[in-house]
């Protein structure tokens, strides 16, 4: 602490120089020390000062006492003029502060701050005044100091010279734990090594180390291992309690941001997983830097996200607890024990939000049925080794906007390599599919129809090489296929109709090797790409645009419900498609002369 507080000594005596009114906001996570950072400078230096004042726990102090803010002002006046104050109400307490110490040197304290309202209601000097360029609003003395804590940067303005609470080294956060638990910098020779996992464990966050010291004291040798072991398990309350504070003041989109972070992402660089959770309708940057601001976590210089162990474990105990700690009920799964419960016992179809995991174990049978009933599934993302087999080589979404199965299905990361038929029919909530789809190498049949949400195909999927059926039918926003599609040497069948692809349809597609059926069932059935004479069957609706495109070998085509009337709808080529065995005009308003 010692090389911490003349850091904040010198900083002050910087920014003091000029013998104004020094503004300086310490903030950091719940529990890194910026409380007693703040504590032993007051302690130091404020004799130095006509008057000091330290309000400690504000945000509390306002929670849980009527009136907190005009309480606050009043121990603020008694604590530098010597006397009682009345208040009365919040207005005239301000013009108190201002009026009786704009010309005194104080020190003051605000501890825990989380609202702009108790700034403004105890400290809101050096403001411009209303309906003035220049003059400001000055309620503290020349060389006055106003020291503020709190988890949220963004309430620090630009008169606060801001100072991030860092975390302790290795030695200092021993040293602490061992003045906590022993009342001696260094602890026993027979404790050491327990204690340095007790340091590991609390990842050098003071509030930790001073709780667990505390908890640890008296116990024995054998009762500090059970102890460890448990606090694996299940966290110190204490510490949570402490560290959920910031999660409680998140709005909800935030908070769901911070659980999916918590639980999948972190270590992962920000860049990998900003449009999973921006697919699920958050608007991440936002909601990632409020959560920076407040010390939730923070992103190093390879964009890599940061968090804190103990916020880690704080994330998936709220998971555990908003459950009932019932499987069954959990949001989030990301423990593989927990997917396989699931899976095997077909549990958690109603709440299940997200599931992001690794499948390792080869000696256990999977069996993903269950997963086409999570109504509220909005993230699947599951790896497994390439020597993982699943009980049948199918996974079925088909009528996701069906009552028992996942509408709310948008983003999918499946790494399953045996997996040879994939259904996502109508998921319409569907907004992205993960390049990882590529690695999919024995799939046969890939089905997004209706998928209405979907705006652009990865383009992995032409690695898909097994692939003989593919069907975007319906995915409106989806305005082409990959690139190089034609490398799809397996493609059979390719359904199109309904989708943005028909405007931007490629040429190479008709000149795929094995592909023989292309369904397009475009209301307008304007054909715009030549037709090789690999195509066998060829399905439209509407208008009816047969062009010499169509070669000899067209042995099936269905022109259902196309105006056709007579003879005069059809080209003159049209008897040249001498291969043709099946011709469905059902839905046609023909003339009887040519019906007959």
């Amino acid at each position: 602490m010692v090389p911490r507080l003349l850091a904040l000594d010198s900083y002050i005596l910087k920014y003091s120089a000029s013998n104004n009114v020094c503004f300086i906001g310490i903030h950091g996570m719940g529990g890194i020390g910026k409380t007693t950072l703040a504590e032993a400078y007051f302690m130091k230096m404020s004799h130095k000062f006509e008057g000091s004042s330290f309000l400690v726990n504000i945000r509390e102090s306002c929670e849980k006492q009527a009136n907190g803010l005009v309480h606050l002002q009043m121990k603020l006046l008694k604590d530098i003029l010597g006397e009682d104050c009345q208040v009365g109400y919040l207005r005239n307490g301000i013009n108190l502060i201002r009026s009786r110490l704009r010309a005194k040197k104080v020190l003051i304290v605000l501890d825990d701050v989380d609202n702009s309202e108790q700034l403004e209601a105890l400290a809101d000097s050096h403001r411009k005044k209303q309906g003035s360029e220049n003059e400001l609003d000055i309620w503290f003395g020349p060389g006055s100091v106003i020291i503020v804590t709190t988890r949220n940067e963004n309430l620090l303005t630009e008169r606060y010279e801001k100072c991030r609470a860092e975390y302790l080294d290795d030695n200092e956060a021993l040293q602490l734990f061992s003045w906590k638990a022993f009342e001696s910098i260094e602890p026993p020779e027979e404790f050491k090594e327990l204690s340095k996992e007790v340091v590991k464990y609390a990842s050098n966050l003071p509030l930790a180390l001073t709780v667990l010291g505390s908890l640890l004291r008296p116990k024995k040798k054998y009762l500090w291992e059970s102890a460890l072991y448990r606090l694996r398990k299940c966290p110190e309350k204490e510490i949570v309690g402490k560290l959920k504070i910031s999660f409680d003041d998140l709005d909800k989109v935030d908070q769901h941001i911070f659980l999916d972070i918590a639980c999948f992402f972190r270590g992962r660089r920000e860049i990998d997983f900003i449009q999973i959770l921006d697919s699920c309708g958050f608007n991440s940057e936002y909601g990632i830097s409020n959560l920076i601001a407040k010390s939730l976590l923070s992103i190093n210089k390879y964009g890599t996200i940061w968090m804190h162990d103990l916020l880690e474990e704080m994330a998936k105990d709220i998971v555990r607890k908003e459950s009932g700690n019932e499987l069954a009920r959990q949001s989030r799964i990301w423990n593989k024990d927990d997917l396989y419960q699931i899976l095997v016992n077909k549990e958690g179809m109603n709440e299940v939000e997200a599931i992001v995991t690794d499948i390792v174990d080869e000696t256990k049978e999977y069996s993903f049925e269950a997963l086409s009933s999570m109504r509220k599934l909005r993230i699947l993302k599951i790896t497994a080794s390439p020597k993982f087999d699943f009980d049948g080589p199918e996974l079925d979404f088909d009528d996701c906007v069906g009552p028992e199965l996942p509408n709310d299905l948008r983003y999918l990361y499946w790494i399953v390599p045996n997996l040879q038929i994939l259904y996502l029919y109508g998921c319409h909530k569907l907004s992205e599919i993960h390049p990882s789809i590529g690695r999919l190498e024995r799939l046969i049949i890939l089905n997004l129809q209706y998928c209405t949400s979907l705006k652009k195909l990865a383009e992995e999927i032409n690695r898909l090489a097994s692939l003989q059926r593919f069907s975007i039918m319906g995915c409106s926003k989806v305005e082409k296929l990959p690139d190089d599609f034609e490398q799809l040497k397996n493609l059979r069948r390719l359904e199109i109709y309904r989708s943005g692809v028909m405007k931007h349809l490629p040429s190479s597609i008709f000149h795929m090797e094995n592909l023989n059926s292309v369904d397009f069932k475009d209301k307008e059935g304007m054909i715009k790409s030549a037709v090789t004479e690999n195509i066998i069957s060829y399905r439209t609706t509407g208008k009816c645009f047969l062009s010499d495109w169509f070669y000899s070998s067209l042995s099936r085509l269905d022109l259902i419900d196309c105006n056709l009337t007579g003879p005069e709808a059809f080209p003159e080529y049209f008897g040249k498609l001498v291969w043709l065995r099946d011709l469905d005009l059902s839905k046609n308003p023909l003339c009887p002369a040519f019906r007959n």
